[in-house]
């Protein structure tokens, strides 16, 4: 055996290399069609797509001036659409009710309890949904009009066949959101049904009288947000929105002027005051805009097109109490 200057064995006692034994690579799991799909419909830039922003008109009762973050609500429809499965067949969206995050609990058990979870896909409209209502309410509008345009341009590049059905249910400021999106014809026309409950009396467009036969409402008897804001409804809803957010005393010429205007109205926000301020006195002061209880219903009617009525609603509308 010669070691050669490179310090390298060299020779015919030099040890023959180890033939390399091949290992087997884990197969990779092969993406099934719906996920190769899914990664299609998600492919989609958005952020091309979208105009910069949507007339949005007149959308509510109350005077006065409105603020629109334009950037922050294409932004939130973007976040929208990206979690929106095209491929399923129907595609259910939230808007959150005022302080309201991601889909109500209620609403997410009844889509899983009535679909099994097939065929559908849940979301929630992305936006501040605040009590801030003269910049969350105009901004969430402009986020809502803009995923629903996001929406049509979708659908239309898809045969007619496989487009899915566009379900909408929302909670109080995000009722007042739906209806004034589908009032727009050039946007709401993509929207199969929509049911909205504590649907404010402040928002411009109204459907409890059936106008739209896509679109349900459910309000419930004594639910503030639903009664008729007498005199200044601008200053109405200023005060509301004082005493929700703890500036009574910042606004309270606002407060006692839309209190004077509206003396019932003044009873419960008195009521909402000590309900808010003493949780142990929750149990027993009953707070109407609580819709928790017609989850169900509210799913029910989107997938099948049928609202159930409730015993109430029926006595009701027997007495001439109800529409």
């Amino acid at each position: 055996m010669q070691i050669g200057a490179t310090g390298v064995v060299s020779g015919i006692d030099a040890p023959r290399a180890r033939p390399r034994l091949r290992t087997r690579e884990p197969e990779r799991p092969r993406p099934d069609l719906d996920t190769l799909v899914r990664a299609l419909a998600n492919a989609w830039d958005w952020d091309k797509l979208l105009p910069e922003r949507l007339e949005l008109g007149t959308f509510s009762r109350a005077g006065g001036s409105w603020n629109v973050d334009w950037a922050e609500a294409r932004a939130d429809a973007i976040r929208t659409l990206r979690s929106i499965d095209f491929a399923q067949r129907d595609i259910v969206i939230w808007a959150p009710g005022t302080d309201g995050k991601g889909v109500h609990t209620d609403f997410k058990n009844a889509v899983n309890g009535i679909y099994h979870g097939r065929d559908v896909s849940l979301t929630h409209l992305h936006y501040d949904a605040s009590w801030d209502l003269r910049s969350s309410l105009p901004t969430g509008l402009a986020t809502m009009k803009l995923v629903l345009e996001g929406i049509r341009q979708r659908l239309a590049a898809m045969p007619a066949a496989e487009r899915p059905r566009v379900l909408l249910g929302g909670l109080s400021q995000g009722a007042w959101i739906i209806g004034e999106a589908i009032a727009d014809p050039r946007v709401g026309s993509v929207v199969t049904r929509a049911i909205t409950a504590g649907h404010p009396w402040l928002a411009k467009t109204q459907y409890t009288n059936g106008h739209d036969p896509r679109v349900r409402v459910i309000n419930h008897n004594g639910d503030q947000i639903t009664m008729t804001v007498k005199g200044d409804a601008g200053v109405g809803m200023d005060a509301m929105a004082a005493v929700k957010t703890g500036k009574f005393g910042e606004q309270f010429g606002t407060v006692v002027k839309a209190i004077l205007a509206n003396p019932l109205q003044g009873v419960l926000l008195l009521h909402t005051m000590v309900r808010d301020s003493a949780p142990w006195l929750r149990p027993y002061l009953r707070d109407a805009h609580v819709y928790g209880g017609d989850m169900w219903r509210m799913v029910d009617y989107l997938r099948t097109g049928t609202l159930v009525a409730t015993d109430e609603e029926l006595d009701d509308r027997k007495h001439g109490r109800r529409t």
